[in-house]
C-alpha cells in the first residue's frame, strides 16, 4: 500500500503528480500540519478525495498529543498491512515521519521536495538533526537516524532543475499548464511574495515591514501574497492582500490567462517554483538577514 505524507500544501500539489506520474490509484494520505487554517483544510479535502484512508493531525505547540495518535495509528497500520507499505514523504527528516516509519513498518522509502531546503547544499537538509531526536532514534532504531535513514531512499522526486540534497532523483513538473499555450496577453501585474523572517528571528519585526513596504512602492506592487505563517500585526495595505484557500503557486498561475505577472520575493521557493514558466518574471530581492547562506545567494542568481 502507498502511503502519502505531507507537512505543507505544496507536498500535496507534488503529491498529486506523482499520483499521475506513476498511475497510482489506491493511497493512503496522512497530513501532519501545524494548523488547521482555511487553506490547509482545503488542500487536505482535495487530496483526501481520492485516498482510501485520510486522516489530519496538527501537530502544533503541543507535540505529545499528536505523537500518541501518529504512533497508535502506526500500529494500527503495521497490523494491518504487515508492514507492506511504500512510503512518500515531504521532509523525511522530520521526526513524526520516522516515527511513523518506525511504529508502522515500511518496505520502501520514496521522497519528494520540501521545497528550496532541498537544493540549498548548506541548508536544512544537509545539516545534521538535532542531538536529542538523533540519541532517540539511536536507543529505538539506528537506521532511523537521520543520516542513515536518507542512504534508504530509493526514488527522491524534484520539482527543480538543480542539484539536490538527495541523490536518485526524478524531475516532476509541479503544474498539469506548465506548458499551456496563452494567448496574446498585454496586462501587466506586479505580485509581491512575503517571507516570516521576524518568525525565524532572521530579521526584525520591524525591518521585515519596512522593507516590503518599501517595495510596495518601489515596483508599484499590485498585489501581496502574505506567507502562511507570517505574522497577523505585520501591517500592509489590506486593499492589495490577495487573501485565498489556494497557495501562491496556484494563484498566480491562474492569473496568467489576464496577465503577465512580475512576482517580486525574498529567498522565496515560490520564485524557484515559478521562474520557468511563459508569463511570468522573477524578482529576487536580497536581504540582509541573520543567517546568510552562500549556496542560497548563488541559487537565485540562476533565476
Amino acid at each position: 500500500m502507498k502511503v502519502f505524507v505531507c507537512f505543507t500544501p505544496l507536498h500535496i500539489l507534488i503529491s498529486k503528480q506523482i499520483l499521475k506520474h506513476e498511475k497510482i490509484n489506491d493511497y493512503i494520505f496522512i497530513y501532519l500540519c501545524i494548523n488547521r487554517n482555511k487553506k490547509n483544510t482545503f488542500y487536505y479535502n482535495e487530496f483526501a478525495k481520492g485516498a482510501i484512508y485520510s486522516n489530519y493531525i496538527q501537530i502544533g505547540l503541543n507535540q505529545f498529543l499528536p505523537i500518541v495518535k501518529l504512533i497508535v495509528l502506526a500500529l494500527s497500520f503495521r497490523f494491518k498491512y504487515k508492514s507492506n507499505l511504500t512510503f512518500y514523504i515531504g521532509n523525511i527528516k522530520k521526526i513524526h515521519s520516522r516515527l511513523f516509519m518506525l511504529f508502522s513498518g515500511f518496505c520502501n522509502i520514496l521522497t519528494f521536495d520540501d521545497g528550496v531546503g532541498n537544493i540549498i547544499l548548506d541548508g536544512y537538509f544537509f545539516d545534521n538533526e538535532k542531538v536529542i531526536v538523533k540519541y532517540f532514534f539511536l536507543i529505538f532504531n539506528k537506521k532511523f537516524v537521520y543520516r542513515e535513514i536518507i542512504k534508504n531512499i530509493d526514488l527522491h522526486y524534484t520539482i527543480y532543475n538543480h542539484r539536490n540534497v538527495f541523490e536518485n532523483t526524478r524531475k516532476i513538473s509541479l503544474h498539469n499548464n506548465e506548458k499551456k499555450v496563452r494567448g496574446n496577453v498585454n496586462k501587466e501585474l506586479v505580485v509581491l511574495i512575503t517571507s516570516p523572517f521576524s518568525l525565524f528571528n532572521m530579521m526584525s519585526k520591524e525591518k521585515e515591514i519596512i522593507m516590503y513596504q518599501k517595495l510596495v512602492q518601489q515596483y508599484k506592487v499590485d498585489f501581496i501574497i502574505k506567507h502562511p505563517l507570517e505574522r497577523k500585526d505585520n501591517i500592509y495595505d489590506k486593499s492589495k492582500i490577495i487573501d485565498s484557500h489556494f497557495i501562491a503557486e496556484e494563484i498566480i498561475l491562474n492569473l496568467l490567462d489576464r496577465y503577465n505577472v512580475t512576482v517580486i520575493g525574498t529567498y522565496s521557493s515560490v520564485l524557484l517554483n515559478l521562474h520557468a514558466i511563459e508569463g511570468i518574471k522573477i524578482i529576487n530581492f536580497r536581504a540582509n538577514i541573520k543567517k546568510p547562506l552562500k549556496s542560497l545567494d548563488l541559487l537565485f542568481e540562476t533565476i
